[in-house]
């Protein structure tokens, strides 16, 4: 194994390990189609997860989306970067650190695969609130956004 290939790992445990409350993808995929799709618009869609995925197993790791990104820049927090992100949604874990962007679109800019990192960002934000996993005060800001169209 490769020196890069040795931090590579080294720096996916370490994420992985800064996760306190995360998903199983791969879970929520199966579970819906187990379930009837009694309530279509509530329930997660398994090809929102595999678009997530597609883009995310795309992603090369190389870190140049750091640099750009605001979010990374304040927190100094590899799980906050895009290219935090993209490694737990290659490996099927969506957290609430999917809120950890402002969808400036500074990563993809800077992506030299011109990776669809927001769109990612956007699917994985409705998975995860689909799941049932969001936080009280994240639900009651989306039920008051879908009521009153404003916050």
């Amino acid at each position: 194994m490769s020196k890069e290939n040795k931090q590579l790992e080294e720096y996916e445990v370490d994420l992985e390990e800064e996760i306190e409350e995360d998903i199983d993808a791969e879970s929520i995929v199966e579970e819906n189609d187990e379930e009837e799709d009694d309530e279509e618009e509530n329930k997660e869609n398994p090809e929102d997860f595999e678009d997530v995925y597609d883009i995310a197993k795309k992603c090369i790791k190389c870190g140049l989306c750091k640099s750009n990104c605001p979010v990374y820049n304040v927190e100094k927090d590899n799980l906050s970067s895009p290219e935090g992100k993209m490694i737990l949604l290659e490996k099927g874990k969506i957290s609430e650190n999917v809120y950890d962007c402002c969808l400036c679109g500074q990563c993809e800019k800077a992506c030299p695969l011109d990776l669809k990192i927001r769109e990612a960002i956007l699917k994985a934000r409705k998975i995860f609130v689909d799941s049932g996993k969001a936080s009280k005060e994240r639900k009651e800001m989306i039920e008051k956004l879908r009521k009153e169209g404003k916050i």
